[in-house]
């Protein structure tokens, strides 16, 4: 188990049979990661309390996947640690079934077909009616790169630090993208202007085989124009169509689509609780309607643990491990 430089991470993952969107993640620097040896397949993860978290299913090549969760769950046992597997995307199922580990649908990921993706079409009248607003409203879309020191570089550290501001917690991390100009500068951002001022901005987390794109960060000026982030959605799925991917990621939605007949344990009934009655604090429902609206398909993702009475704890492990602790849960950014 061991850190590793961005490049290498890098090189893994365009070579990797199995990423998917969120794998980028692996390029942050608050990973571990666990390699197979004499491989480029490799498990990411953190630790918190008693806990060690996996981000996803190991990312590689497909057959050394079931080796690489045996080894992970050995060497955290010995460790006197809980192995987790956190947002594991149903199609990885395969891989885990050698163990004896136990599966907890947590939400779904929502996913758009892109390949041919135009605005033609009634079903597609909503996108072509954001889209026509915000020309109209004289926005202009452009996927960029940027060096790290650099004036458009301070222009979205800006924005970030404007939208953060409004956020409650500070800057999370882990299990989300955060801002970072290094990272930022490796990767290609889409970007919204307005009377060539940059208004909204996202980097764009991509599969090296071109199978799936996504957005991470989505960060606008407050004073933007109602719809600035379909806008960004909506050019960023023509300009893939356009670069040959075939999937557009919106991203997971928490605690949607769990089975209403699954009574088998006790987090199912916490998951379908908290999905009905926590809207208020945490916008489940709104998350998904928000999705929702792209007309996308629907993958679900698991938590994966030795056992059910695990998972409660993984879950505020993970929680504490993405904010930095009790503090950044609540603590708005200065």
């Amino acid at each position: 188990m061991s850190t590793q430089t961005f490049a290498d991470i890098a090189e893994r993952l365009n070579r990797a049979e199995n990423s998917v969107s969120e794998s980028n993640l692996a390029l942050m620097p608050d990973k571990n990661f666990l390699f197979l040896q004499n491989g480029d397949s490799f498990v990411m993860f953190g630790q918190k309390g008693k806990t060690r978290i996996a981000l996803g299913a190991p990312i590689g090549a497909k057959e050394d996947c079931p080796e690489l969760i045996k080894t992970f769950v050995e060497q955290s046992q010995k460790d006197g640690l809980v192995p987790v597997f956190y947002a594991v995307r149903e199609r990885h199922l395969p891989y885990f079934e050698l163990s004896s580990l136990r599966l907890q649908k947590i939400g779904e990921m929502a996913l758009v077909p892109i390949k041919g993706f135009n605005l033609a079409g009634k079903d597609r009248a909503r996108y072509r009616q954001a889209r026509n607003r915000a020309i109209r409203e004289g926005l202009e879309f452009e996927v960029i790169q940027t060096e790290a020191r650099s004036d458009i570089m301070d222009s979205l550290e800006s924005i970030s630090n404007e939208w953060l501001s409004q956020q409650s917690g500070r800057e999370k991390g882990f299990s989300l993208g955060r801002f970072d100009c290094d990272l930022l500068s490796r990767q290609n951002i889409a970007i919204a202007k307005q009377g060539g001022q940059i208004v909204a901005f996202s980097n764009l987390w991509r599969c090296g085989n071109q199978s799936e794109l996504s957005l991470d960060l989505m960060r606008y000026r407050q004073d933007s124009m109602v719809g600035v982030i379909d806008y960004l959605l909506v050019e960023t799925m023509m300009w893939g169509s356009a670069h040959g991917f075939e999937t557009f990621s919106l991203g997971m939605a928490p605690l949607a689509g769990l089975d209403k007949a699954d009574h088998r344990s006790i987090m199912s009934h916490l998951c379908r609780f908290a999905f009905k009655h926590g809207d208020k604090f945490y916008g489940f429902q709104g998350i998904r309607q928000f999705k929702k609206k792209f007309n996308p398909e629907w993958e679900a993702v698991y938590l994966i643990a030795p056992k059910q009475r695990h998972m409660p704890g993984a879950l505020k492990n993970l929680a504490l491990l993405s904010a930095g602790g009790y503090k950044g849960l609540l603590k708005r950014t200065p």
